[in-house]
């Protein structure tokens, strides 16, 4: 085999979503099962395998992504960490404080939170 197919074969293990879609499209060229009589129903099933995996992809590498940024930023500051998501009631209790600090430690009492008391 040469270096640039060992090279192609050893990325497409790498994305296996990619590499189950490829090898359902040259099933759909080879056709040896005889199912795609007419270039209509071949064309539909092609375009129906190109489009699925795309947001699976774009999913994939968004993730991806996010996972080397954050990595990038933390090589750059040690003080750097994760908080995650906010809760609905932690910007709720912001909004209304007026000051943009958390819960201010002289307010007695809170908004509520979904018409909660």
């Amino acid at each position: 085999m040469s270096e640039k197919a060992s090279y192609s074969e050893e990325r497409l293990n790498s994305h296996p979503i990619l590499k189950k879609r490829i090898l359902s499209l040259s099933e759909i060229i080879e056709d040896r099962a005889g199912i795609y009589n007419t270039a209509d129903n071949a064309g539909e099933k092609i375009i129906e395998e190109v489009r699925h995996p795309g947001n699976e992809l774009m999913h994939i590498w968004a993730s991806e992504k996010e996972s080397a940024g954050v990595e990038a930023v933390k090589k750059v500051s040690e003080n750097i960490t994760g908080h995650g998501k906010k809760t609905v009631m932690a910007y709720d209790i912001r909004r209304n404080n007026g000051s943009g600090e958390g819960i201010h430690k002289k307010r007695t009492s809170y908004p509520p939170v979904f018409g909660m008391l």
